[in-house]
């Protein structure tokens, strides 16, 4: 029989002299020596192993109603890129705003004299 050996690593980061440490140590060495982690890296191998290892094309965190993964991503159109088009017209529009009340500042000053 093989020795349930965990050959991973579990990785927290806390601030330093922070008094959670303790307690979230406490709580991961519970879950190891309780075999969760272990079950849980069993029940990846054979997801991995019904898949012919290709993984689950799917982020951490990603929504599995929204498709497997698989498969081509859908080419981008200008609907996709609609907003960016926006922040540049914006961007733009500012700058030219921008740009009249510079030179119209600078006219200002140089009829009263002032750079003469």
């Amino acid at each position: 029989m093989r020795e349930p050996l965990m050959t991973g690593s579990i990785h927290c980061y806390f601030r330093r002299h922070t008094p959670w440490k303790y307690k979230f140590d406490d709580g991961f060495r519970g879950l190891v020596e309780g075999g969760l982690f272990l079950q849980w890296a069993k029940e990846e191998q054979t997801q991995l192993s019904d898949r012919g290892g290709k993984g689950s094309g799917q982020a951490v965190g990603s929504d599995p109603r929204r498709g497997s993964g698989d498969g081509p991503a859908p080419p981008l159109t200008l609907n996709h890129l609609q907003g960016a088009f926006y922040v540049l017209g914006i961007v733009w529009v500012a700058s030219g705003g921008v740009l009249l009340m510079e030179i119209l500042t600078h006219r200002h000053q140089t009829s009263r004299g002032r750079y003469s």
